[in-house]
């Protein structure tokens, strides 16, 4: 009698606890974690590089973004990493497998006018070739070319100082500055789901960790830092388990994504080579 007691009771619970977390929550959790975590709390970072991960790993799972979900989304206010002289290195970004199809997640804005595009490449659980999409702006009559977020989110990481020794020829200046990316910013949507911002025009980023953003909000201007041969916006989709470091230099993400199966307007890929 007591056992039946005790497993009508527990079943009570289970369906009281059913309600109050309700279906929207249950759905929420199918990534990995619900967000970043600081590398304090997480100790020596244990993400996928270095490592030969399965198959079940390279996939961080569903999820939604949304001006909804922007509400719910915090980081802690901080400033720009700002360099003039530095030059620093991070790791090839992991190639993961492709997100969900565009019906179980949300399409992205084109975050840029272009005039040609070079699209990312990449072999599932390999250091990927390409890591993102390359957004080229060659027509020397339009001198600013606004860069915006591709969805909201909130500023996750900025670096700023990087130089750059011309708009439309190989820049000559600090190639390796912000990793390569040169200026960029970081934007989190969520589920430890980020869009970078590459290349930047140097001093056109007003933006600093903490920020909130819109669809459409300015980011700054496309233009030709860190490792680039033409003023071009590198656009990446990636993941990672930890929390970005605001006074730390550029990072990268565990894993990157082909970011055109999201776009509202896929881009042709028009070269082969990434610049």
């Amino acid at each position: 009698m007591d056992r039946e007691r005790n497993l009508k009771k527990n079943a009570l619970l289970f369906f009281l606890a059913f309600l109050l977390v309700g279906v929207h929550s249950l759905e929420a959790i199918d990534f990995p974690l619900t967000g970043p975590v600081s590398n304090q709390d997480s100790g020596k970072h244990d993400g996928l590089r270095g490592v030969s991960p399965g198959i079940d790993d390279l996939l961080p799972g569903r999820g939604r973004i949304g001006e909804a979900i922007l509400r719910d989304l915090s980081l802690p206010a901080g400033e720009p990493f700002h360099s003039t002289t530095l030059e620093e290195f991070a790791p090839v970004q992991i190639t993961g497998k492709k997100l969900p199809d565009g019906e179980e997640f949300p399409k992205f804005f084109t975050p840029c006018e272009y005039t040609r595009s070079i699209g990312f490449s990449g072999v599932l659980g390999k250091p990927a070739i390409h890591e993102g999409i390359d957004f080229v702006h060659s027509n020397s009559g339009k001198p600013h070319v606004l860069v915006i977020a591709a969805a909201p989110g909130v500023v996750a990481y900025v670096r700023t100082g990087c130089p750059q020794s011309s708009m439309f020829k190989r820049n000559t200046l600090l190639r390796e500055a912000g990793a390569g990316w040169g200026n960029h910013v970081v934007l989190f949507h969520g589920k430890g789901l980020y869009t970078r911002y590459a290349h930047l025009l140097p001093d056109s980023i007003k933006l600093k960790p903490g920020d909130r953003v819109s669809s459409g909000g300015v980011i700054g201007e496309m233009g030709n830092s860190g490792r680039s041969e033409i003023r071009h916006l590198h656009f990446e989709l990636g993941w990672k388990k930890t929390a970005f470091e605001t006074d730390k230099p550029a990072q990268s993400f565990d894993l990157v994504f082909d970011p055109n199966p999201f776009l509202l307007n896929p881009i042709v890929d028009s070269h082969s080579n990434p610049i």
